[in-house]
């Protein structure tokens, strides 16, 4: 069961950071805030970093509890999928 909740918030935070990045990359962010795309990217990046926390908590909760690890390609990739978001906003923020 918790493997499914780790890779269903991998997965939603790989959805949240894509659609966060290509909007916010459409229509950048430091025009100010007069509609709501403006608004999305913030709100989608966001969600993407709050998910990304709960992924990378999950995923050692996964590693701690199951008898037999994951395959390590898997866990190296949702790591990474779960921390781009944090890297995402460091290079924005520079």
């Amino acid at each position: 069961m918790t493997t499914v909740a780790w890779l269903l918030s991998t997965l939603a935070t790989l959805c949240a950071g894509i659609l966060g990045a290509v909007v916010w990359l459409a229509a950048p962010v430091d025009a100010g805030l007069q509609s709501l795309w403006h608004f999305f990217p913030l709100l989608s990046l966001f969600s993407a970093l709050v998910t990304g926390f709960v992924g990378l908590a999950l995923g050692a909760v996964v590693m701690r509890v199951r008898a037999v690890a994951p395959p390590r390609k898997l866990t190296f990739g949702a790591a990474l999928i779960c921390v781009a978001p944090w890297l995402f906003l460091m290079a924005k923020i520079k």
